[in-house]
């Protein structure tokens, strides 16, 4: 196995092994090695850099699920096949790659799709009912006028354009699904600032002006990258 650290062989076994349907600790072990051993081949090209190491995984046709940046890990996607064998793959080709029947490809390829729908429907939601009461709570708190289904209504309609970007993302190569990303972040939170800054700058001192601004931007910008970094790009 391509592991060295005995204790932490023991965690992935227990964490992941025991649960991937391999015949063994063995058979489980000598499988990630070998599906890991081109991406790293990949990555190791490309040198220490994460951003380079993504291009490069993304250029040989590797499916990036999530980027742990604190310990610089990628995690891949991947499937179990009739036979047993891991394969990496994206979630859109489980079901020619590793679907043991017709009825399973269908039934996975609508569960993948009603899961992934699901989380960005929690991230979303929670953020257009969440921002906007804190953004009333705080003008309330500053004795600035503005009721809280006009604040919900603006962020509704400032979240409308994620909608076309979302569409052109799914036919657009990398690098432009991030022009298409700051496009959407700059329209979006553009059409935010155009109606309330004027009202935030009549009512608030020059100080309280500039934490309220950066932290709509800074909030609306965190949604925009969470967006298209985990689910879009």
């Amino acid at each position: 196995a391509c592991y060295r650290d005995y204790r932490f062989q023991t965690h992935e076994w227990k964490k992941h092994g025991l649960c991937a349907g391999t015949r063994d600790a063995q058979d489980y072990f000598q499988q990630v090695c070998n599906l890991a051993n081109q991406p790293l081949a990949w990555m190791s090209s490309a040198g220490r850099d994460l951003t380079a190491q993504k291009e490069a995984l993304l250029r040989a046709g590797y499916y990036i699920y999530f980027i742990n940046r604190h310990t610089a890990e990628f995690q891949l996607s991947a499937c179990k096949d009739c036979n047993g064998q891991w394969q990496l793959a994206a979630p859109s080709q489980f079901g020619r790659l590793c679907g043991c029947g017709t009825v399973w490809e269908v039934v996975w390829h609508w569960i993948w799709i009603l899961m992934s729908t699901l989380k960005l429907m929690v991230v979303v939601v929670a953020y257009q009912m969440l921002v906007p009461l804190g953004l009333w709570a705080t003008m309330k708190w500053k004795d600035i006028h503005l009721a809280l289904t006009d604040v919900l209504c603006l962020y509704g309609y400032a979240l409308a354009c994620f909608i076309p970007g979302a569409l052109l993302c799914i036919f657009a190569p990398c690098p432009i699904k991030w022009l298409i990303g700051l496009a959407v972040f700059a329209s979006s939170a553009g059409h935010i600032m155009y109606n309330l800054f004027g009202l935030w700058q009549r009512n608030l001192e020059q100080k309280d002006l500039l934490m309220v601004s950066g932290a709509v931007l800074a909030l609306h910008f965190l949604l925009s990258f969470l967006l298209f970094e985990l689910y879009l790009v």
